[in-house]
């Protein structure tokens, strides 16, 4: 017994490349959105990773009761006199306490990018941020205490399952997109 099966589908030389030509237009900026909002929301996009709470003496600084300074190494600290409220740099900004979303003038956030890089048998999504914070939330460390709160991925690490559910939407969309067009 045989069986053939035939499709008016172009061969995958064809399709592929209109494939990467959709992804590289809308991923990025799916991405970018996906990752930019659940840090505002508080939550990290690395699958497994949870924002540290602030420390006390930050928790101060944002409602204004203290302020803090570096002289010659040594860290001093301003109490605000009762009911006054000291113009802090997260006062200022509206800085709240929840949730934890590192999100104080936003310049970390705005700089967020995602673009594809295409060569002929590669296609590379970069992802990051241009602003120094990132890194220093993702990798270095933040405050005195090198508190380190991820925001993207090291190898090995996946983003969370809310930011991979984006993704192969994006993808699975896009696929079924240039299935559709090429099968009429």
């Amino acid at each position: 017994m045989k069986a053939k099966i035939t499709s008016k589908l172009p061969s995958l030389s064809k399709i592929l490349p209109e494939i990467r030509s959709g992804l590289s237009i809308f991923l990025p900026n799916i991405v970018k959105e996906s990752i930019v909002n659940d840090i505002s929301r508080g939550v990290s996009p690395v699958e497994g990773e949870r924002f540290q709470k602030y420390s006390d003496s930050y928790k101060e600084q944002i409602r204004g009761k203290a302020l803090y300074y570096t002289k010659n190494g040594k860290v001093y600290k301003i109490l605000a006199e009762r009911g006054e409220k000291l113009n802090t740099e997260p006062a200022k900004y509206g800085k709240s306490i929840s949730p934890v979303n590192l999100k104080l003038s936003g310049d970390m956030l705005k700089s967020a990018f995602a673009y594809v890089k295409k060569t002929a048998q590669k296609f590379t999504l970069e992802i990051g941020f241009n602003n120094f914070l990132a890194d220093i939330h993702n990798t270095q460390g933040a405050s005195k205490s090198k508190v380190i709160r991820r925001i993207l991925p090291k190898s090995g690490e996946t983003f969370n399952r809310k930011i991979n559910r984006a993704i192969t939407e994006e993808i699975n969309k896009v696929i079924k997109s240039v299935v559709n067009k090429f099968s009429q």
